[in-house]
């Protein structure tokens, strides 16, 4: 049995990775929205005239990158000279459409505001787009991007209000409204924003594409651990079709990104410990450990919660430490020691210096942004703050849950609805497929009872549950408000704990038939679960009450029904 990677391996994960492609662009976003806005520190005036008198149903307004208290939004309904209504309105997010409802008549609309804008639309009650007799006025130049169903396809929703701005920001040289997570992960939006403009597809595909590249990190850890190309299939099969992965993936959050680095430097701590410096030097290495503790600074720089998998790399590589001192004996002593001198001094630059660098360069931007922004000072000043605000956040949320209740789903949150007409919405909730997170409960358990039993080779369960519990435990200890989405980290070693359990249940059972017959039965149920849950996950239009009555198993969730 071997850990290379085989023209086999090559060929099923490239099949894998375009099936999956091909379900995680559909429907992730359109690619136009509007990117002129106009904006006025004080309140100004737009009068609209339109061609004749028109059943005006609803004014649609894209929203810019400001939205606050401080805004006040009227728009006065006049008809035949006399002003038939006036409606009063906030705008509560950015980025996005939001629909101003005003059925009535009108040939004109006096819009008052102090905020920032990037287009109206105003629709009739038969839906046609109504354009004003100067539709090139600053509010009317992209009439080609104007929607009529405001939904998640062409504005943001949830937490991309935050990072999307914030990396629109970025690239503006704009004050940046988000600073409570490290830069690195909005500065990876910015990238898709700058190739493919400031619109959902934009500072989506960047989160999309991290997704996608964690099937191949999953089956080079999966043929590392396991050896065998089944064990490698099975794994990124699991992930492929796991609701978390899919969802949070497809919204522009740093969660994705903070997940993607934790599985590489995993991989690469993995591949450091199939190594040893006592036989073969320190060649390899140096180099896995170089690249684990790039991806530890890329990982922290993009959120804090990465420290969470620091430490447990820390206690893997000390395993691996102690296994050298045990067999030294064997080998050279002289070499032992100034093979383990280097490589602590080493571990030095890899896991402090270069993640420190990492840091402190992400905060790049700031130096654009405000003056004197990218200073030790202001970096510093910014942490404080960051720490405050996450040690002393008192907020609630309807759809927060516990970390105990994480593998169970007892609560998925719900992100997104888009209501249509007759009963037809389209949702979108972020859990665990059951199938695969349920099933981790049991398979932990059998990792913790193998790395017991079989205490003298049992390293591989013990290296899963490190891996686990790294990501998981620490949110024991955390009193604020918390999501299921946090969870994600743990989701790749959930995954390589029930492969675990499989791998061992083929090996000690003489019929290899059923075993084989139960794992194949059991992809097809996750692939089933996926399919039946995918319009509660992908936003894709279905009927409410599919939802609430097929898909709502239990009481506490809530996910569009």
């Amino acid at each position: 049995m071997s850990s290379k990677i085989t023209r086999k391996d090559v060929i099923i994960l490239a099949i894998m990775m375009l099936v999956y492609s091909v379900i995680a662009f559909v429907n992730l976003g359109d690619s136009l929205a509007p990117e002129n806005f106009w904006g006025n520190e004080g309140e100004s005036t737009f009068v609209i005239e339109l061609d004749e008198t028109y059943d005006i149903e609803k004014v649609n307004i894209y929203n810019g990158r400001l939205s606050s208290e401080e805004e006040n939004h009227t728009i006065q309904v006049v008809s035949g000279g006399e002003v038939v209504s006036t409606v009063d309105f906030a705008l509560e997010s950015v980025f996005c459409w939001e629909s101003i409802d005003i059925n009535a008549p009108a040939d004109k609309l006096i819009f008052k505001t102090n905020g920032y804008i990037g287009e109206m639309a105003i629709y009739s009650s038969d839906g046609r787009l109504v354009e004003p007799i100067d539709a090139s006025g600053e509010l009317f130049d992209e009439q080609d991007k104007a929607v009529y169903l405001p939904s998640f396809k062409n504005g943001t929703y949830f937490d991309e209000i935050y990072h999307a701005r914030t990396a629109y920001e970025y690239i503006n040289g704009i004050e940046a409204y988000e600073w409570t997570h490290p830069p690195l992960g909005k500065l990876i939006i910015a990238v898709g924003i700058k190739l493919f403009g400031m619109n959902p597809f934009g500072w989506r595909i960047m989160g999309t594409l991290a997704g996608i590249l964690m099937l191949p990190i999953m089956y080079v850890m999966a043929k590392i651990l396991f050896k065998k190309t089944v064990y490698a299939a099975f794994a990124t099969f699991l992930l492929s079709f796991d609701f978390m992965h899919f969802t949070q993936t497809r919204i522009a959050t740093i969660d994705v990104y903070a997940t993607f680095f934790i599985m590489l430097m995993y991989l690469f701590m993995y591949k450091f410990y199939e190594e040893n410096y006592n036989v073969a030097g320190l060649k390899n290495e140096l180099k896995y450990l170089a690249f684990a503790g790039i991806c530890f600074g890329l990982g922290v720089a993009s959120k804090w919660t990465c420290v969470y998998a620091g430490a447990g790399l820390a206690i893997i590589f000390a395993i691996y430490m102690v296994k050298r001192f045990m067999e030294y004996r064997r080998y050279n002593a002289e070499n032992y020691v100034k093979n383990t001198v280097k490589i602590l001094l080493w571990c030095v630059r890899f896991f402090v210096v270069i993640p420190i660098g990492i840091y402190i360069l992400s905060y790049l931007p700031y130096a654009f942004i405000e003056p004197n922004g990218f200073t030790f000072e202001n970096i510093w000043r910014i942490q404080e703050n960051m720490f405050n605000y996450h040690s002393k956040l008192e907020a609630t949320h309807p759809f927060s849950s516990q970390w105990y209740e994480w593998p169970l789903m007892t609560k998925p949150i719900w992100y997104h609805i888009t209501r249509l007409a007759e009963n037809r919405v389209m949702s979108i909730s972020a859990f665990g497929n059951p199938a695969v997170w349920w099933t981790s409960i049991p398979a932990a358990a059998a990792c913790v009872y193998f790395a017991w039993a079989d205490r003298k080779n049992g390293r591989l369960p013990v290296l899963l549950l490190i891996g686990y519990a790294s990501q998981y435990l620490p949110w024991t200890l955390i009193g604020r408000v918390v999501f299921i989405y946090h969870y994600f980290p743990s989701v790749p070693f959930v995954i390589l704990m029930i492969t675990y359990a499989v791998k061992k249940t083929c090996e000690r059972t003489k019929n290899k038939k059923v075993v084989t017959i139960g794992a194949g039965v059991y992809i097809a149920i996750v692939l089933a679960l996926f399919v039946m849950f995918y319009p509660a996950i992908s936003g894709a239009e279905t009927d409410q009450s599919y939802i609430k009555n097929v898909l709502t198993w239990f009481e506490g969730w809530y996910i569009g029904g």
